[in-house]
């Protein structure tokens, strides 16, 4: 079974080689700053941070802020915007999108159907073919 082993490390070594950087509509505005327009840039995102971002706060005196950017995975988690941004900065409204389509985070896009973290998939069939490959290199089994 040295052939599943090649195969399987061929495979695995193939996944692990990235693609282009996503790439994301980039932009930053704080109301209480008395900027109302988001100067919209384009940015090629690090290999840790693997999401586009729309997130919008609101404070308590009214001032709001709008962000679109490459953040890493943790912020888009659903209890991110309660427990970081209302809790830990105080706000009192918090609305993040993400998603993983170069320039996907921009006014009209609508995610397509079935899209998610296809990160944590990637990382389990990763690792369950490195396992099967290692047990049977060492435990010898032939055809």
């Amino acid at each position: 079974m040295a052939w599943f082993f090649w195969t399987c490390l061929i495979s695995v070594t193939l996944l692990q080689i990235p693609a282009d950087a996503l790439r994301c509509f980039s932009c930053h505005y704080d109301t209480s700053l008395n900027s109302t327009l988001c100067e919209t840039t384009s940015e090629n995102c690090t290999a840790d941070l693997k999401f586009c971002l729309t997130q919008t706060e609101g404070r308590h005196d009214g001032s709001k802020v709008f962000t679109r950017g490459c953040v890493p995975s943790e912020v888009c988690e659903t209890d991110y915007c309660d427990e970081q941004v209302i809790q830990l900065l105080g706000r009192k409204s918090c609305n993040i999108t993400c998603c993983q389509e170069n320039f996907c985070n921009r006014d009209d896009y609508i995610p397509p159907v079935g899209t998610g973290h296809v990160s944590h998939v990637h990382w389990l069939l990763t690792r369950a073919c490195l396992i099967v490959a290692t047990w049977l290199s060492l435990f010898g089994i032939d055809n």
